[in-house]
């Protein structure tokens, strides 16, 4: 009780512009701790291909199939889906370990009736949604790679973060297990690695 009547008592001295701009200012640095910076598409599309590339359990297949996952009600997904695959459809030399890619855009309640792929990349899925796509993944062994930071921790097999200004590779061990992942130890030695 005592701080809310002293932030009222300060609040009430501040002239009205000063406080609202106190006001921004906290919520802007808020905001800056509540959602981590995402890393460029054109560098997850890039580093996804050297990523699957190092999983053991794609070494057999003649191509590599990845559907790009969105939500066609969330605008930041419907953003980035439109990104991810004109950047995919540009990179005419888009391989994971020299197979050929395949991509695909999926809306997320067109996941169920589409054949299984090799990789989701999930398009700033909200979590709900996400865990459902995560229990498909481990049912059917499709590897998650998730455009959001924190994704690996959510059930992602793999996410990128930024750590100290440079990407950096976030792999949920568990959850790649769970989704037929193998990653080459070589992989794990560079990543973030969660349990």
């Amino acid at each position: 009780m005592r701080g809310s009547v002293a932030a009222h008592k300060f609040a009430t001295r501040l002239p009205l512009g000063r406080g609202a701009a106190l006001g921004l200012l906290l919520l802007s640095a808020w905001g800056a701790f509540a959602a981590p910076p995402r890393v460029p598409s054109k560098l997850q599309l890039a580093l996804l291909v050297k990523i699957f590339a190092q999983d053991d359990s794609l070494q057999a297949r003649n191509r590599i199939r990845i559907q790009i996952v969105f939500d066609p009600a969330a605008p930041d997904s419907a953003w980035l889906k439109t990104e991810v695959s004109e950047l995919a459809r540009g990179a005419a030399t888009l391989a994971v370990g020299g197979r050929g890619v395949e991509t695909e855009v999926v809306p997320l309640d067109e996941i169920k009736d589409r054949p299984s792929p090799d990789i989701y990349f999930l398009c700033a899925i909200n979590d709900p949604a996400a865990q459902a796509i995560f229990q498909t993944a481990r049912a059917q062994k499709v590897r998650c790679f998730g455009s959001e930071p924190g994704d690996a921790r959510r059930g992602a097999a793999v996410s990128i973060a930024i750590a100290d200004g440079k990407p950096r590779i976030r792999i949920n061990k568990t959850a790649a297990a769970a989704q037929g992942a193998r990653f080459a130890d070589s992989l794990l030695n560079l990543a973030e690695v969660f349990y």
